[in-house]
């Protein structure tokens, strides 16, 4: 397998294709390094990862750490030990399969997460297309999928992959500048209403609302436990009032401690997992001190975390 470490995706044959997924099931090591490795060190989901995050940062203005991504990447894959998502490849195209398997992915979890929150609904009339934000190697991706042929696709691949001067379409159409604007339009009316009305996820990132219609939400459990508590809340007890900002952190750690245990009832391992993480501790630290692996950590720690973002956040705006 070590011959196809600098190879792209989109030169695998199938039996390169059958030897990736064996060794993802087989071999620990080439599996986090797939998840997440740099491109100068093992073959992975670097490049894709790396656009993915960028488009996500541009977007929400969230960030996805590398160990995030690999993580929830790597919790996608592994399916509970079954790796069923590998039995939804095709046999067409690897690196246009992988780039969708990820952003169909990365999306649910920034919904779960409630980073991306619907408040209307999305139609081909009330959007416009971000297509030349992308790179033309993305573009061509989404496009092939949405529309894989036709009128409308080769006219959209001319303009957001092959970035022809649209003057010399026009000509090539032998059209005025009326006629090209409403065929374009047609074209990219076409696009986003298979883009909408369809399982593909890429519209949160390749077009956008002409009026506002998503918001970000987070409730950061460090930035609550530092605001000005009054007497009538429950958060009196725990933290009391005025305090310095070097007791904050432990007053932090001790309420963290005391909700995963006595709120969420979790063992003392997970207990300790969480904690140990959302303090910095690295997973490999973790890992060696539970006698287990550091992919487990990150996917357990991961799980723990979707868990106590929503439990939590339920019970702040339950009590305050």
């Amino acid at each position: 397998m070590s011959q196809l470490n600098k190879r792209p995706f989109s030169s695998f044959s199938p039996e390169d294709v059958k030897n990736l997924f064996h060794r993802l099931k087989t071999d620990e090591k080439f599996c986090y390094a797939f998840f997440y490795g740099e491109e100068n060190e093992t073959y992975s989901l670097c490049y894709i990862r790396k656009y993915i995050t960028s488009c996500v940062s541009t977007s929400y203005q969230y960030h996805i750490s590398k160990e995030d991504f690999g993580t929830i990447m790597y919790e996608k894959f592994w399916d509970e030990g079954t790796w069923h998502v590998l039995d939804t490849f095709s046999g067409k195209s690897l690196d246009n399969w992988l780039f969708t398997v990820t952003f169909h992915t990365i999306t649910a979890y920034l919904k779960e997460q409630r980073i991306i929150k619907d408040v209307k609904q999305r139609t081909a009339n009330n959007t416009k297309v971000l297509l030349k934000k992308h790179t033309p190697e993305g573009c061509k991706m989404i496009i092939d999928e949405v529309i894989p042929q036709g009128a409308e696709h080769d006219l959209l691949i001319k303009i957001y992959v092959e970035r022809e001067n649209e003057d010399l379409i026009m000509k090539a159409m032998k059209m005025d500048s009326n006629e090209f604007k409403k065929v374009k339009e047609m074209a990219e009316h076409y696009f986003k209403f298979r883009l909408i009305n369809s399982n593909y996820m890429y519209e949160e990132y390749v077009i956008t609302d002409k009026s506002p219609r998503y918001y970000t939400t987070s409730v950061d459990v460090e930035d609550a436990m530092g605001m000005f508590v009054p007497s009538d809340s429950p958060f009196y007890d725990v933290f009391g009032v005025n305090l310095s900002s070097a007791e904050v952190p432990a007053r932090t750690v001790e309420f963290i401690n005391n909700f995963v245990t006595n709120v969420l009832n979790w063992d003392e391992r997970d207990v300790y997992i969480f904690t140990e993480r959302r303090m910095g501790t690295k997973p490999v630290v973790i890992a060696e001190t539970l006698g287990c692996t550091r992919g487990y950590v990150d996917t357990r720690y991961s799980r723990l975390n979707a868990i106590f973002d929503e439990k939590f956040r339920k019970w702040w705006y339950s009590h305050t």
